[in-house]
């Protein structure tokens, strides 16, 4: 559960909140407590029916969000508890301390189930950020130890050319990688606040090569086969948001890729969408394994788990996808390697 489905919880425990299938709850809770309690009454047990009629309140509180449902049956089982209670006295029960006591005791039912589970969302929210905050500093501390190693090297020593250029090589990709996991970080950011994004026209063959050489970038060594189809795809998206979801699934692509095999990204149109197929080839022959609309188990196929920096990607990707209306399948084998399936809507 992300940071802001937390907060949308949580604002649903302090506020009044409203809907039908509580409403009839809590109705079927007051007829069956206050049946109950009357009963009691009737059978001379007066203790038992106050007892029932604040098990009612706080089964309401348990079963309902918010705190109106469980407030109203509060308000109304202290009453009714106190015209339970035999040789109350005379006078004006609500000048009664005994009234005011058991109001004092079924507002605290109300509200208790309320506050714990307010209580359990702020723990659950300070996890989260603990774990955040550990997870992007582990994947930053390598790149960065790197970084400091290879500058003070090259402080305190004048290396060869051929060795300085290494060197810097080695400090650019690190930079690289700290860059996508913060790109990715406040990707992810943004799309927890939005329902919906902005979108423009786009050419699929544009953005395919766009996200393929800022992949490059990343990994110069790796070639990339790309095969786009002759006829213009337009696609409404927002450019930078999609670019950035091709380039998350193709280093994943990449991660778990084959022996002696290269990663090709396929475009074509298939049922009025546009098809974004991530696979692997060797020589002229594509390997692709059958996708399901899920995420596999990499660990369980590939026996190893996904990096934080790659989980982030794809959890990045699957975001994206669902706000431009469209479709993630993946699939993956030990002879296929991970394959991916994204498959947008055309423009009208």
């Amino acid at each position: 559960m992300n940071a802001k489905s937390k907060a949308a919880r949580l604002a649903g425990e302090l506020r009044f909140s409203f809907s039908a299938r509580e409403t009839w709850l809590t109705a079927a809770a007051a007829a069956v407590g206050g049946g109950l309690a009357w009963l009691c009454v009737f059978l001379h047990f007066p203790l038992p029916a106050v007892l029932i009629l604040l098990l009612t309140v706080e089964y309401t509180a348990c079963r309902t969000k918010g705190t109106f449902y469980s407030l109203m049956m509060a308000l109304a089982g202290a009453p009714a508890a106190y015209a339970c209670v035999p040789d109350r006295g005379d006078g004006l029960w609500i000048a009664s301390p005994l009234f005011w006591l058991l109001l004092l005791i079924f507002a605290a039912a109300a509200f208790l189930p309320a506050a714990v589970r307010c209580g359990r969302t702020f723990s659950e929210q300070q996890t989260l950020c603990d774990d955040l905050l550990h997870t992007v500093a582990h994947d930053l501390r390598s790149p960065l130890s790197t970084v400091l190693g290879a500058v003070t090297y090259l402080e305190s020593e004048d290396p060869a050319p051929a060795e300085r250029s290494e060197l810097l090589k080695t400090v650019a990709a690190d930079l690289q990688q700290m860059l996508r996991t913060m790109e990715n970080r406040l990707l992810l950011a943004k799309l927890a606040e939005q329902e919906q994004t902005d979108v423009s026209e786009e050419l699929a063959e544009e953005i395919a090569a766009e996200s393929v050489q800022n992949f490059r970038l990343l990994y110069p060594d790796v070639g990339v086969f790309v095969s786009v189809p002759q006829e213009p795809l337009l696609l409404p998206v927002n450019a930078a948001m999609m670019e950035q979801t091709l380039q998350n699934l193709l280093e994943i692509t990449v991660r778990y890729l084959p022996a002696a095999r290269q990663p090709s990204l396929t475009v074509f149109c298939a049922a009025d969408q546009a098809v974004f197929r991530f696979a692997c080839r060797s020589g002229q022959t594509e390997h692709f394994c059958s996708c399901a609309p899920s995420v596999p188990d990499y660990q369980t196929i590939f026996g190893e788990r996904l990096t934080h920096r790659l989980q982030m990607g794809l959890t990045a990707a699957q975001q994206s996808v669902r706000l431009h209306r469209g479709k993630l399948l993946c699939g993956a084998e030990k002879e296929t390697g991970a394959v991916f399936e994204l498959l947008l809507p055309l423009c009208r």
